[in-house]
């Protein structure tokens, strides 16, 4: 997925994806690995997905962007660090702007974070793939 497909998604979706979720990690420089778990017991070898956040750590999952307000305040913190952000949310909408950057809306205050940390970040920023 690319960049703006991102934000038309963001933009638009009016509940948490977890596939948008992934494509946010993925812009973001997080890693999917396929890793092979040893049989166990009466358990037989099987594949396993490992997500590696833009640091080389490995984090579990992928952090619920779209969902949670702290994995969207920590996608912010990664990728705008020392910027000033800040979030409402009021009637059934949120609005949420990063830096000097415009304010967004979304159908919650994590998305709206997410969205308005995406758009503030250039696209030349090394904290970011390069849409193709």
């Amino acid at each position: 997925m690319t960049r703006q497909e991102i934000i038309a998604e963001l933009e638009s979706i009016t509940e948490p994806k977890r596939l948008l979720d992934q494509a946010i990690a993925v812009l973001f420089k997080y890693r999917r690995e396929k890793i092979t778990v040893p049989a166990e017991g009466n358990r037989p070898e099987r594949m396993k997905v490992v997500w590696y956040g833009p640091k080389g750590e490995q984090v579990g999952p992928v952090p619920n962007f779209t969902e949670s307000i702290d994995a969207a305040k920590s996608l912010f913190d990664y990728a705008r660090p020392n910027t000033a952000a800040g979030y409402s949310y009021h009637d059934g909408y949120a609005k949420a702007a990063v830096g000097d950057g415009e304010a967004v809306i979304a159908f919650n205050p994590a998305t709206a974070l997410c969205l308005a940390t995406i758009k503030a970040v250039p696209e030349s920023d090394p904290t970011i793939h390069r849409s193709n």
